[in-house]
């Protein structure tokens, strides 16, 4: 029982760190489209671009 509660811990503790790695992913990605209008325009990124 604690071998599998243990496994289970690791198994949570990979999706947080891999979860809080797509999020650190996603912010740099949208903070270099933010920085270029070219490439926000290219992805079509609407949040980001100028009206």
């Amino acid at each position: 029982m604690a071998t599998q509660l243990n496994s289970l811990k690791c198994a949570i503790n990979e999706q947080i760190f891999v979860f809080i790695l797509t999020i650190l992913a996603i912010v740099v990605i949208d903070w270099r489209v933010f920085e270029r209008a070219n490439i926000c325009i290219y992805f079509n990124y609407p949040r980001y671009c100028c009206y």
